[in-house]
């Protein structure tokens, strides 16, 4: 059996990895996520975001967006403490939390992925997690 829609409303990285440890063998691409807080707001990348990463990267597939709401947060800025401030500051801006995105194909995700990954360490220096990344998720080799 797999998943063909799912409404992920959990907040935090810690449930959210959770429902995709103990659910994410149900997922294919074609399927479709529906997220409550995405993205677009103070540690949003630490949170569903980086437990949907995460998820990404294990079951080696990609995704698209299905439905968003306004612009997603430039990464860099994010992590170089542009937008940090309330939430409805955020939404004042036309920066919405809530995303649906549709499961795809890898592609070359990985090879993409290790393209960035030197920018990515340096934005993690300037941004450090609260938490620390679920074992069960961890790359090979890296």
């Amino acid at each position: 059996a797999h998943l063909n829609f799912a409404h992920i409303d959990c907040d935090l990285y810690s449930s959210t990895a959770t429902v995709f440890q103990e659910l994410g063998h149900m997922f294919q691409p074609g399927g479709v996520i529906l997220f409550d807080e995405l993205l677009n707001y103070r540690r949003f990348a630490e949170n569903e975001f980086l437990a949907f990463y995460e998820f990404l990267m294990a079951r080696n597939m990609s995704f698209e967006w299905y439905v968003k709401r306004g612009d997603v947060v430039n990464f860099r800025d994010y992590c170089n403490g542009q937008y940090n401030f309330p939430m409805t500051e955020h939404r004042q801006k036309g920066l919405y939390q809530y995303a649906a995105v549709r499961l795809t194909e890898a592609d070359g995700l990985l090879q993409r992925c290790d393209m960035y990954e030197q920018e990515a360490r340096e934005l993690a220096r300037i941004r450090k997690r609260r938490q620390k990344l679920s074992p069960i998720y961890a790359r090979k080799g890296k």
